[in-house]
């Protein structure tokens, strides 16, 4: 420890004082020290003040409630990994058992078909190849079985765990129509080909424009005479003979009278249904009268009666 020189207290030096003894800070190590072995004689403004900083012993308390959080995830994310991985093999374990022969089509019926037979739907829906069951789509065994013209729609139920059941709903058939100078083929109520049908049919037949045997092409697909065909009334559909569509889409019944009603577009069809069956009942008309019913409450005669 350092000491202050001894000095006069008047300049002169024959009077002298000693200088009271200013103690220094003490080290960390110094001041254990002091504690662990007596009383600290240090004055109170030397003392080192309070340190701000967190105690040692609270961040070892920190740390050892961390870790033990991180054992918890690190578990929770271990679970969800051996989860995944057991449902995963799971799904594999299901999908060999369903793709077994047990569980594959080996029984199919098909109700509704009467335009084609049992083996030509089984044959073009797929399912004859004995698929697994849930291998089966009715949006694909529908969208096979739509190139045969008489099916309008198409249900596949499937019943556990190998029988199938295909419910085939067909369309009927409107008019007839000839396609060339000889064939006659069967229209749809969507004007769409139906196949040959027999010279003996009775339902109305459809006239392009070009006359009853113009056609070289199908034409009647959306037409407008397959329309007006498809919503004759029973009043008097056994009336009509031809369905004539002209090329600006005007549409005439011939019928078997004979007599020929001129509906013009194929709009306002009731209105205009109503008006022929009650001219058909009310009227007299001539063989070749011609009544336009274009518009229905005004309907016009020609032909000859109008002339006698």
């Amino acid at each position: 420890m350092s000491r202050t020189p001894l000095v006069s207290s008047d300049g002169g030096g024959s009077r002298r004082r000693r200088a009271r003894r200013v103690p220094r800070e003490l080290s960390p190590r110094d001041s254990r020290v002091t504690n662990d072995s007596a009383p600290s004689r240090e004055p109170r403004s030397a003392r080192r003040a309070p340190s701000r900083e967190p105690r040692r012993e609270g961040v070892e308390n920190v740390v050892d409630i961390a870790r033990p959080r991180r054992r918890r995830r690190w578990r929770r994310i271990g679970g969800v990994l051996a989860a995944g991985l057991l449902a995963g093999l799971l799904a594999e374990g299901v999908s060999v058992v369903l793709h077994s022969s047990y569980f594959r089509v080996s029984q199919i019926e098909v109700v509704g078909a009467t335009h084609e037979s049992s083996a030509q739907i089984i044959a073009a829906s797929g399912l004859g190849t004995h698929p697994a069951m849930m291998d089966v789509s009715p949006a694909n065994v529908a969208a096979r079985l739509a190139r045969f013209n008489w099916i309008d729609h198409v249900s596949v139920v499937t019943h556990w765990p190998h029988r199938v059941v295909i419910t085939v709903t067909e369309t009927h058939a409107v008019a007839v129509t000839f396609v060339g100078t000889q064939h006659l083929y069967y229209v749809g109520d969507q004007g769409q080909d139906l196949g040959p049908a027999p010279s003996t049919s009775v339902l109305p037949t459809l006239v392009g424009p070009l006359g009853l045997y113009g056609q070289k092409s199908w034409i009647f697909r959306g037409a407008p005479a397959a329309s007006v065909a498809a919503q004759l009334p029973n009043a008097f559909r056994a009336q009509v003979r031809e369905v004539h569509q002209s090329t600006s889409g005007s549409i005439s019944l011939v019928m078997t009278t004979p007599l020929t009603f001129v509906l013009g577009p194929a709009t306002e069809l009731n209105a205009k249904f109503v008006a022929i069956a009650s001219a058909i009942a009310h009227a007299s008309f001539a063989p070749g009268d011609v009544v336009d019913v274009s518009t229905p409450s005004e309907i016009a005669v020609s032909g000859p009666s109008s002339s006698s």
